[in-house]
This record gives C-alpha cells, structure tokens and sequence, in this order.
C-alpha cells in the first residue's frame, strides 16, 4: 500500500487512532471525574464525561479554550454556599491550584451532592484535577456524627462519667462534663493528669487505686474497682470504675499495642448502702433462725442433697450441721437407723411436677442417740423460671406434742369407754331382767301355756344380746353375718319395703317431734342388685338415717336416694370428707385396674341439719366418738357402717359443712355371675402372699415403696438387703446401683422372683428380659401399678 493511499484511512481505523478511542471510552466510563491542565497557559487539555456531567458543560465547552479560572468560575455557579463574591471564590480556587503538591476541595451543590476534588502534578508538568461524588459517605458520617452527639448528650445528663487516658502519657485526655454531678468538680480539673492521682480518692483507697490503675495503663488490661472518694460537699460516696483498652487497627499494627483506654465511673452509693442493709437483715434472720432450738430450717436441691442446715437440727436430732450437709434425705447412717421419709419424697416429686407449694405433712426420724423424733414440715419449691431447682423448708419438733396428744386421746378413749361400758351393761341389765323373770315364773308356775310365754320373752331377750354382741364383733374384729356371700336383690322393691321400716324406727324413737321428722325416698334407676347381705345393709341405713334425724333439733326433713354409682365410684372424688386411714383407694383416676369401672348401687342419705365441722369430721368414724349426751349414744353408729361397708369391699364416704346438713354415700359392687365376692376382694386388694419386698441400698426408695405397698393393700413387709432372699417374693432396685450382669443373675438364680427396676432404661445396656421397668416420675399411683402388673400370687 502506497503511503497516499496509507493517509487516506480515517483515524479511527488507525491503530493510534483505535487505542484513543478506548482510553477515552475507559475515562468517560469511570466514577471519577477528572480535568487535565497544561503546564504553562494551565488551559484545559482534556476531560470526561463525568466532568462534564457533574459541572453541567457543552459539548463544545473545550472549544473555547477555557481555563482554570473558567473552572473555577463554573465551580462557582453550581456550589450551594460559596464565597460572599465570584471574584474572591476564583481567588481562593486560584490560590489553592498554585501550591505545591496535593490539595483538596470540597463542593456542595445545590441538589444536595457533596463532589471532593484532588489535584495532584503530573511528572510533565500538567497538574490532574479528580472529582469524587462522596454524598453517601457524607450522609453516613452526618447521621454518625448527629448519633455521636445525641449520645455525648444523653451521656453527659446520665449519672455516669466517661473518661479517655492516653497510655503513652498516663493522663486523662477527654471526661464527660457529667462527671461534675459525680463528683461536684469541673472535667477540666481532671484532664492532663493520671486517672489514679485523684486527692479526692479516699485515703484508704488511694494505694489500692493507683495499683491497679497504674499497672493496667501500662500493660494496656481492663480493670473493675470499686473505691471510695470525696464529693465536694465532703460527703463519702462509692464508685465504680471500668475500663478497655480501645482498639485500633492502624495504630496497633504499628506501634504493637492499643494507645488509648475508654472508662466510665458509676456512682454506686445506693447500692452498697442497699448490700449493707440486705447484709444487716440478713444477719438478724440468720440470729433469729439459729436462736430458735425446735425449729430446723434447711434447704435441699431436686435430688434430694442438703445444702443448709439451722444449727438447732443438733437440738433436734443430735447430728452437727456439717454431719448432715451434702448428703440426701433418707441415706443409712453408721448407726444403721433408717428414717421413714416417704410423705417427704412424695410432697418432693409433686412439688417438681406441678411447681406448687405442697400441704404440710410429718416425717419420723431418729434421733442420733436412737430415740424417735416426729418433725412437722413445711417447704416451699425455689423456681428459677419454668423450673424447680430446689426446696426451702422449716421442720417443727412434735415428738412431745403428738405424745401429749396420744394421751389425751387415750385418755378420753377410756372415759368414753367407761361411759360405754355403763350404757352396756345398762343395756345387759335391762336384757337380763326377763330372762330372770322367766325363770323364776317357771320354777313357780311350770305349766305348758306358761313355759310358752316365758320361753319367748327369754328367747326375745337373748336375741337382743346377740345382736348387741353381733354388732360389738363387727366393729372390734370386722366380722360380718355368717355368709358374707349373700345378696340384696330387687334393690328398688326392696328400699320400698324397708322405708316403712324406717319410718316406724323414727316414730318408735323419736319422742321429742315424731311428727316434724320426714324419710323421702328417691329411687333413680338403680343396678337390681347389690353384694350385701339385706339385713346388713337395713342397718347401716337405719344407723344412718337415725344419725340423721339426731341431728335435727327441731325436725326436717331426711332424703334417702338410691341410684346407680358413678363409673369412678372407687375413687375419691374432689372435694369429698373422708379417713384417710379407713378408706384408702387408688389415687390416680388413670390406674391401671380392672376395678375402675365396676358397676356399683349407691345409697346416699341427706339431712338439713346441723351439719359438722372440721374437727367433728376427722372424728366422725372413730369409735366410741359421739357429740350427743351421754347415755344416748355408744358412739358405734358410723364405725359400724363402716366396718359393714368394708366387709363387702363397699366404698362409704361423708360430705359436711357446719350448718348446712351431711349427706353420706354408701356405694356397693354388684355382683357378677362369673365372679364371687373373695374374687372381687382379691381384685380391689391384690393381696400378695410374701414374707418381703426388698429394695435395694436405697433406704428413701425402700420407704417410698413399703409406703406405697401400704396403701395398695399389699400383705408384704419392706426389709433393705443387698442380694434376694429365698422368701421374697418381689425385689425392687435401681439401673445405677445394678448392673445388667448383676440383675440377669438374679432373674437365673431366683425362679418365680419378680424384679421391679426403678428408673430409666438405657436401651443401650443389655438388660435382660423379664424385668419391670417403672419409668418416669415415681409416684404412688405408679408404684402400685407396677406392684398389680406384677400378679405375684400366694
């Protein structure tokens, strides 16, 4: 190619001409803008297209030729708050253009961007202009510096002080002004001085300040003092003072460690005028806890551990405080006494269920010189959020009360026995008298038709004294009628007939208002039949309705239902007064039972009466009680009917409040065609026929369990051995303190012995088959189903 035809090819297809083209497109697409001014005449050579964007230029604008000061001028147009005058703002860009090296400056425009400008000399002499839009970054450090100062300001009102120390110099460089509400001195008077070196630190204190702050600005450490200094009012006041040494990247990576440390300083008077009254209360509760010398109070964890014990418990039972202290309740002492504790573990693990406060309840433990101690305790749950993570108690001394209280019982028991004795003999006396009478009629006068009536009057009298002996037998042996099979059938017809019965007892006996005592009877769609002998039954509805009627001064009016038993009637429902002692029933509407939903006829007899209050209640079934005049009552009359309802496995309970009557509900099974009545008995009772039911080391366990046999109605003894004995029958023991292996060979070596292992299963040992797992939370109602699950039969 020619070099004429070379010159006709357009610029643009020039290589030159190709490379300009893309460094322009490279500068007109950056961020920057930029201007370059020539050396001599500083015209502007060239710009891009963000120059010319944020300045507002022509396209033409390069045309003329312009320079820096035409620059400056635009500058000029489009900044917010220049210069008072054009000419002096040209001045001012003119005069920061002809320094030497770098400079920058800073432009508001009116649509409220922030442009920075760079200048810099290029090595040809040209000097390089660069503009930078910092609006956002601009906008962040106006809102961090308006936040820093909302901040200063809630600072400075706060009963704090901040404080800055330079660690080169070990003096104070910057404090809040609030540290004059603090300490009643300016913060000027405690810049460019040592923090530590305050005369206003209590002398006492002053050493120990500046130890510990001295060597923490040294070595660039933390610290947290408390001291005490004086307040320009000569007042003492308590402060605390913490600070960190402030990081900063820069600065620590070239000088090897933080050069400054950020305090604050709190006025902590209140507070530790606060610490010394808590501390001076808590030390007279403390002298009035341990100047008590019946009362022990304690504290325990969830498993039982003591963690506080009152000095008195060496009054109480004999033991120091630290003998006791870390063990649990209910472990074997070396004096090999065991204490009966299980009301206390079950009060433990329904406090932990239902994170409540439990009824008080009594425990019996021996005293380290072997004598009994009765305590009567009241504990509390410690809740720490959903959880309960300990116990807090008081445990009363009793023994001497419960033994006052035993003779006083026993006592009265003989004064009402010796009015009983008298009512008896009275009664025999009475009976008696014909029985002579006949006999000496007939010696007289043996004659056939007078033998006939005499034999008579004595036969009505001697059956009279059975029957007085009949129901002595029942109440003080519990027996019952020669056949305790027998049935009451045609249970509606038969309430019918025995009301008339009634009725005439009332009238026969009631010689006060005969006519103001009315029977109702309710019949309400009754089982047809009941298991109890009808003559039995007739008593204890006659004892109960005479009861009745004794409690109506004036008259009123007696209801007598008979109705079918709700599907729960072995269980006591809510609310219902009874003796714990006498009537004793599963205590979980879930056991597992078959008798649960036995059919059942009640009988319920409702007077308007006096009704009774707390203290009649819990004495209402005991013998020879009674709240009416002596001579009128032997005070039978409810330990009788209890002792019948017992016999048939029946369930009796009594509901009473003072003024407003008593009603009471006998309820009875009914009988079933493939079951008798001892069947029925060894259902409700599963009585198990063993010498023992071991468990093992564990005494608390041990008493938890023969408690919990006890109340299933368990013919079992509760003995502690560490391996079975031939005569047990069940041995109880826990996954901790048995091994798998252990527990396979006693499962080989005891055929017949049923093992009962209390405590979460680890699926992952090998247990062998066999064995009665009892999980979860150990309750009675759990024990006792596990006992029944177990059908150990004699």
């Amino acid at each position: 190619m020619t070099s004429e035809q070379n010159n006709a090819v357009p610029d643009s297809k020039k290589p030159e001409g190709r490379l300009a083209d893309m460094q322009r497109l490279i500068l007109d697409t950056a961020d920057e803008a930029f201007c370059l001014f020539s050396a001599g005449d500083e015209r502007v050579i060239t710009y891009n297209q963000r120059f010319a964007d944020f300045f507002d230029l022509s396209s033409d604008w390069l045309e003329t030729q312009p320079t820096v000061t035409d620059v400056a001028r635009v500058m000029y147009q489009i900044e917010r708050s220049p210069e008072p005058d054009e000419p002096s703002y040209v001045n001012k860009v003119l005069d920061r253009h002809h320094r030497p090296g770098r400079h920058e400056i800073e432009l508001r425009l009116h649509d409220g961007r922030v442009l920075v400008g760079r200048s810099q000399d290029a090595p040809s002499g040209e000097r390089l202009y660069t503009f930078t839009d910092v609006t956002n970054e601009r906008r962040f450090l106006w809102q961090l510096q308006a936040e820093r100062e909302r901040l200063m300001s809630m600072v400075e009102h706060a009963p704090v002080a901040y404080y800055i120390i330079d660690c080169k110099s070990g003096t104070v460089t910057e404090i809040s002004r609030s540290v004059h509400y603090l300490t009643g001195l300016s913060s000027p008077s405690f810049l460019d001085r040592p923090h530590e070196s305050d005369e206003q630190i209590h002398p006492e204190d002053q050493q120990f300040v500046a130890d510990v702050i001295g060597k923490a600005v040294i070595n660039r450490e933390s610290y947290d003092i408390q001291y005490r200094r004086y307040h320009r009012d000569e007042s003492i006041r308590w402060f605390r003072d913490m600070a960190e040494p402030i990081p900063d990247p820069d600065l620590d990576e070239a000088l090897g460690r933080p050069q400054q440390m950020a305090g604050v300083i709190i006025d902590i008077t209140r507070q530790k005028a606060a610490e010394r009254k808590l501390r001076e209360s808590e030390r007279r509760f403390r002298e009035l806890i341990e100047g008590i010398s019946d009362l022990i109070f304690y504290e325990h964890d969830t498993d039982r551990q003591l963690t506080y014990l009152s000095p008195s418990v060496q009054h109480v039972l004999g033991y120091q405080p630290r003998d006791l202290l870390g063990s649990r309740f209910g472990e074997q002492k070396k004096d090999k006494t065991r204490w009966a504790l299980e009301p206390a573990l079950e009060a433990v693990q329904t406090a932990i269920r239902t994170r409540s406060r439990q009824p008080q309840y009594e425990v019996t433990m021996v005293h380290k010189n072997g004598r009994t101690v009765t305590l009567e305790v009241m504990e509390y749950p410690v809740i720490s959020g959903t959880d309960v993570v300990g116990f807090r108690g008081v445990g009363r001394d009793v023994t001497t009360l419960r033994g006052i209280q035993r003779a006083l019982r026993e006592r009265e028991r003989l004064a009402i026995l010796g009015t009983f004795a008298g009512g008896i003999a009275h009664d025999l006396n009475n009976l008696l008298l014909p029985i002579h009478a006949g006999l000496d009629t007939l010696e007289r006068d043996p004659t056939p038709e007078r033998v006939r009536s005499r034999v008579a009057a004595i036969r009505r009298a001697t059956e009279h004294i059975a029957e007085l002996t009949t129901k002595l037998l029942i109440w003080t042996r519990n027996e019952t009628a020669d056949d305790t099979g027998q049935i009451t059938r045609d249970v509606p017809n038969w309430i019918k007939e025995a009301l008339t019965f009634f009725r005439e007892s009332i009238r026969s006996d009631d010689d006060r208002h005969p006519s103001l005592v009315r029977v109702q009877l309710v019949v309400d769609d009754p089982p047809s039949e009941a298991r109890i002998d009808p003559d039995l039954l007739k008593q204890a509805l006659l004892n109960l309705i005479l009861n009745a009627r004794d409690a109506m001064a004036t008259g009123g009016s007696i209801e007598l239902r008979v109705e079918q038993s709700p599907p729960d009637w072995l269980h006591d429902p809510a609310g219902v007064q009874h003796d714990d002692r006498l009537l004793d029933f599963p205590d979980s509407e879930d056991a597992d039972d078959d008798t649960v939903d036995r059919a059942g006829v009640r009988f319920t007899v409702t007077d308007d009466g006096c009704g009774m209050d707390e203290s009649t209640r819990e004495r209402a079934f005991d013998p020879f009680f009674s709240t009416k005049p002596r001579g009128k009552s032997t005070g039978l009359g409810l330990a009788l009917v209890r002792s019948i309802v017992q016999s048939v496995s029946g369930v009796m309970r009594i509901n009473s409040e003072l003024g407003e009557g008593t009603s009471i509900t006998l309820d009875f099974p009914v009988p079933d065609e493939d079951t008798d009545l001892k069947t029925f008995e060894d259902e409700r009772s599963r009585i198990i026929e063993g010498d023992a039911l071991v468990s093992l080391r564990d005494p608390w366990i041990a008493a938890f369990v023969n408690n919990c046999v006890q109340k299933a109605g368990l013919a079992v003894r509760v003995d502690i051995s560490d391996r079975p004995q031939p005569r047990d029958v069940i041995w109880v023991t826990e996954p901790d303190v048995t091994t798998p292996e252990e527990a396979r060979q006693v499962v080989d070596g005891h055929p017949g012995l049923t093992l009962l292992c209390i405590g979460a299963r680890d699926s992952h040992e090998p247990w062998p088959d066999g064995i009665l797992w009892l999980e979860g939370s150990l309750d009675a109602a759990a024990v006792q189903r596990a006992l029944r699950r177990a059908d150990v039969t004699g």
